[in-house]
This record gives C-alpha cells, sequence and structure tokens, in this order.
C-alpha cells in the first residue's frame, strides 16, 4: 500500500514536471512581441561590436550572428492561400507539426548561422484596406525594418523600397511579374469534328473518285474476265465496295492482269496519300484544339486593348503598374487568392500575379478547379523577394544582418535544400495536378489555335488526284488495247479454220494479228464485253465471288 502511495506521488510530480517544461515550450512557440503594426517602437540590437571584429579579422563573416536572438517580424496571414507560409495555430503558437514555409526556412538559416529566433518573434496583421486606409505594403515593411532586426516573408525588391533605406538580402522567393489568363478546357460534343481535316467539296471529290475506280475495275473485269480471282464482272456495287474497303487500308482485290494490278497500284497509292494528309491535318486540329487561345501577350497590349486586369491591392507590383499604367483599367483585390478566383471566374480577363504564386494556386483546386488557368507570354519585369532589414552601418549595424542572411540564402540555394523545400511546399499546399497550358515564349499564342489550322482544300490535294486519273486512264487503255488484241486474235482463229473457208493470212502480215481499233466488227466485240446483261443486274451479293461459277 506504501509502495503504491510513493508512485502516485512520484507520477503527480513528474506530470507537474512535463507540464511546466511544456509551458515552457508552448511559450517559446507563441510571440514575444506583440505590439500591433505601426506604433513607435524599436526592437532592434546593436551588433556594431560584431561587425569591429569582422573589419579586424577577429570573426568571419558566417558566423558573425552566432549567440545572437534576433527580433524577427512575419505577417500573420488570414486568406487560406498564404497561410501555408506562416500563421499561428488557434492556441497562438507556431504548430509544431505545421509551422510554415517562413519558419521551415528561417529555421535552417538559423542553424547555419548560430542565430536564435524563436524566443524573439513577433507578428503583424496583413494590411487591411478598412483598418489602415491608404496605407500599403511597403508602408509596413518600411515600419518593419525600422522596429524589428529581420522582416521575413516575401518582400518585393524595388527601387522605391531601396530609396526608403530598406536592405533586401539574397531572395529566395520568385516574384517575377506574369501574366495568368484562364482558359475553360470543357469541350462541347462535335460528332462531325472528323470531317475537319478537308474541306467539304474535297470529301465529295473522294467519294466520286472512290465510285469512279470501283466502276472502272468492274469495266476492266468486264473486259477480261480474267483480270481478278473473284468475278466481278456480273457486280459491279461488289467492286464498287471493294474500294471502298481498300480507302480504310485492307485490300480485299485479287487482280490478275497487268491494267487490273496497274489501277490496284493507283488505288492503294491513292488511299496511302489521302489517309496520310488526313492524319495530318487532323493531328493539327486536335493540337489546335487543346491549347489555350491566349487572348493578350504582354500588359503593354492589355492596356491598349482595354483589357481588365487583376492585380493584389497595395502591394509592390501595384504600386508598379500605377506608375507606368496609369491609365489601365485595374481590378483590384485584397489577397492573392483573389486575385487568381476573380481571373478564374471571369471578373478580370487576364490577372498580373507573381511566378511563384502562380506556381502555388494553379495546383489548388478550390482556385483552379478544372486547371484552366494559364501562364502567357514572357516574364514582364523580374523581381527577386525574400527578407528585408533595414540600412544601417553605423547606428545599430543592421546591415551586417542582412549580409550574413544573404551569405546563407546563397548557400541553401546552391546545396539544393531551398529547392528541395519549395517542391516539398508544393506538395503540400497543392491537391491536384495539371498539365502545362503555359507559353511562356512571347509569341501571340499559347500554341496553334484551331482557328488557326484550314482545312485543305481541292487545290492543295490536286496531285494526289491526277496522280490516281492518270494511272487509271493507262490501266483503262491497256485493258482496252489487251481487249481488241484479244478479239483480233480470235478473228483471225476463225479466218484459219478449213470448215470457215478462210484464206490463212500471208505470212508476215500482222494485220490481223493485232486489228485497228476502228474495225467496226472488233470495236462491237469489245462494248459487247462491256455491256451489263440481265445477270449482272440481278447479282446475288450473298454468294462468295470464288463460288460464282459453282453450280447452286
Amino acid at each position: 500500500m506504501g509502495l503504491t502511495t510513493m508512485t502516485m506521488k512520484t507520477l503527480i510530480h513528474l506530470y507537474y514536471i512535463l507540464s511546466l517544461v511544456l509551458a515552457a515550450v508552448r511559450s517559446q512557440e507563441a510571440p514575444y512581441y506583440t505590439i500591433k503594426k505601426f506604433a513607435p517602437v524599436s526592437y532592434r540590437q546593436n551588433i556594431c561590436e560584431r561587425q569591429r571584429q569582422i573589419f579586424e579579422d577577429e570573426l568571419a563573416l558566417p558566423q558573425a550572428l552566432q549567440g545572437l536572438n534576433l527580433s524577427v517580424v512575419f505577417t500573420n496571414y488570414k486568406d487560406a492561400g498564404s497561410k501555408p507560409f506562416f500563421t499561428l495555430n488557434e492556441a497562438g503558437v507556431i504548430d509544431a507539426d505545421k509551422p510554415g514555409l517562413f519558419a521551415i526556412i528561417l529555421d535552417e538559416l538559423a542553424r547555419r548561422a548560430g542565430f536564435a529566433w524563436r524566443k524573439s518573434y513577433g507578428v503583424v496583421d496583413p494590411i487591411d484596406a478598412v483598418v489602415d486606409g491608404n496605407r500599403t505594403w511597403t508602408d509596413l515593411l518600411e515600419w518593419e525594418t525600422q522596429s524589428y532586426d529581420v522582416a521575413f516573408g516575401k518582400w518585393d525588391r524595388s527601387l522605391d523600397r531601396i530609396k526608403k533605406e530598406i536592405n533586401f538580402p539574397e531572395g529566395w522567393y520568385d516574384a517575377s511579374n506574369i501574366l495568368v489568363e484562364s482558359h475553360n478546357t470543357k469541350k462541347s460534343l462535335n460528332i462531325w469534328s472528323f470531317l475537319l481535316p478537308f474541306q467539304w467539296e474535297v470529301w465529295i471529290l473522294i467519294a466520286g473518285t472512290v465510285i469512279a475506280t470501283g466502276v472502272l475495275y468492274f469495266l476492266l473485269d468486264k473486259m477480261n474476265t480474267a483480270s481478278d480471282e473473284m468475278e466481278l464482272d456480273k457486280q459491279p456495287g461488289a467492286a464498287v465496295f471493294y474500294s471502298f474497303i481498300t480507302m480504310t487500308g485492307h485490300f480485299e482485290l485479287h487482280p490478275t492482269t497487268t491494267s487490273a494490278r496497274l489501277l490496284s497500284f493507283s488505288l492503294t497509292f491513292f488511299a496511302l496519300l489521302v489517309a496520310s494528309a488526313y492524319t495530318a491535318n487532323l493531328v493539327s486540329f486536335l493540337v489546335a484544339r487543346n491549347n489555350p487561345d491566349f487572348s493578350v501577350t504582354s500588359m503593354g497590349e492589355a492596356v491598349r486593348r482595354g483589357v481588365s486586369v487583376c492585380v493584389q491591392r497595395g502591394v509592390e507590383m501595384d504600386e508598379f503598374l500605377t506608375r507606368k499604367y496609369p491609365n489601365a483599367f485595374f481590378v483590384r483585390k485584397s489577397t492573392e487568392g483573389d486575385v487568381f478566383w476573380a481571373v478564374f471566374h471571369g471578373e478580370c480577363q487576364v490577372a498580373f500575379v507573381p511566378q511563384s504564386s502562380f506556381d502555388l494556386y494553379r495546383r489548388r483546386s478550390e482556385i483552379n478547379e478544372d486547371c484552366s488557368l494559364a501562364w502567357h507570354g514572357r516574364v514582364e519585369r523580374i523581381v527577386p523577394s525574400g527578407i528585408a532589414t533595414i540600412v544601417d552601418n553605423g547606428v545599430l549595424c543592421t546591415s551586417l544582418i542582412s549580409a550574413v542572411l544573404s551569405y546563407h540564402l546563397l548557400e541553401i540555394k546552391q546545396d539544393g535544400f531551398l529547392e528541395r523545400t519549395w517542391k516539398d511546399h508544393l506538395i503540400r499546399v497543392g491537391d491536384q495536378y495539371c498539365p502545362d497550358l503555359t507559353d511562356n515564349q512571347g509569341g501571340d499564342s499559347g500554341g496553334p489555335q484551331e482557328d488557326d489550322i484550314e482545312s485543305l482544300s481541292i487545290q492543295e490535294l490536286a496531285g494526289i488526284f491526277i496522280i490516281h486519273v492518270s494511272l487509271s486512264g493507262l490501266a483503262f487503255l491497256m485493258a482496252l488495247g489487251a481487249c481488241l488484241r484479244q478479239k483480233g486474235l480470235k478473228q483471225g482463229d476463225e479466218k484459219d479454220d478449213p470448215e470457215t473457208g478462210l484464206d490463212e493470212p500471208e505470212s508476215g502480215s500482222n494485220d490481223q494479228l493485232i486489228p485497228s481499233p476502228q474495225s467496226s466488227e472488233v470495236a462491237k466485240e469489245c462494248n459487247d464485253s462491256l455491256s451489263i446483261d440481265e445477270e449482272a443486274e440481278s447479282a446475288d451479293f450473298v454468294k462468295p465471288f470464288h463460288e460464282k461459277g459453282k453450280d447452286a
């Protein structure tokens, strides 16, 4: 019993000690400075002694901040799109599991440089037009650098801010200005889209050519029933059917004579060229249809055309655009998320946004649900972004902090830490993957557009038809010549027959072996062979052709 009581007391003491430890840890994660923004205070510390040591080679620059507790200020974002950068949880402390990208990067810089910040940081609310009136983000940044050692965030570097004695170490966030548009990727049903590669006149000509070729093949077989292994001389519809089948890439004819083979070759070659032209142009239409149709190529063009441009209110980008394009039609929004939402839903035609922000928001389905947001054109302006400090080389020597941070920021860039961290952040924030609809080559469009692709005309395909007609005509002349020759030989055999009483032709005479096409009897016999008798008119298309000669 005594052991049990002692054990309970020990557990109670351990629980009390653990509670104190946890409370201490929690207090370290809570903001140390709780002043409101624009309050006339300063938490900057004097590090001029460290600067003197560096000048006298007593201390190396990378280690100049070792052992210091730097006062750092963050923006405590309220909107869902910016919270992953930095925000306090419901308990008012930095979340241990999701500290935010700012805290992750600053922790790494602190580890490498040897300083601390979690016991000496403060947070301020973002700029609110209702609360802060006409004050801008530049005004907030100027106050932060005057009040704290470090203003950590994604602060855009600009000439106007540098003139206000704001120092910018090596940037870690790419805030280069780009234009973003929304393109609806939903497609309407068009059952006739497969006809787009050719003009309608070409389709009619192709169909007529195939039918004519089938009829011609039938005539060849009519003139010489041995032209094909199948008996097509009494079934013209079958020859036309097999001609259409050839256009699909299946050759079912079985020519045996030179003329039939030439016509078959011409038909298959014609089919090959038509299919190749059709496939090539069809691919062009499909590629064009899946390419976004960008409306503007630059901010200058947007201004000239009076296009509405969404931009975040009060940020450095807004100040830049207002100075450079005073006559532009701007739609100003409170947050970056609102800017992307507005351009997606058509409140403005284009949005002027930071490049890295586009990489973030295009992966968020609640903003870009059908992946239609796309970056168009070249980068309008290269803008590095990141940490800021005040320019101070002699009063408190805060510029030394900027130099040390620049060194270690460049270091984490070179060893890949920053790239890996950024990719991990994109994965955490995004809930979808969108294909690349980006055209950043500065062209007039994101790629070939459907309106730019023309259906092939008869003039463009004339060569294919001319080749086929020429070979088909040659095949017909060859078949006609063979027919006349055959009839001439038959007529000569009849003259040699003793029962006919006809004399044998004189030696060396070829007149009867190859009769003239003008011979009335021979022409009549060839014409008779080309006529379609009653059996052809009632041809049986069900019975296989190779069985036509067999008895029922």
